[in-house]
């Protein structure tokens, strides 16, 4: 699996949304090589010194 970080927006001093892609590759079947990517953001707010996610959206990409 790769996991690209596209953008980080700060929308406070407690709150930021993280923008990413990934990709997983697949196992080969009949020659053929199946992976699948995609894309998701994170809600993120700090609370005591840890930033926690608070919302996480996933929106499926493709697969070949």
């Amino acid at each position: 699996m790769s996991n690209t970080v596209d953008d980080v927006s700060q929308t406070d001093a407690d709150s930021v949304t993280v923008k990413s892609t990934y990709q997983i590759e697949g196992i080969k079947v009949l020659g053929f090589a199946k992976s699948a990517t995609g894309s998701y953001v994170l809600h993120q707010v700090k609370r005591d010194g840890r930033w926690l996610i608070s919302r996480a959206e996933f929106k499926k990409g493709s697969e070949g």
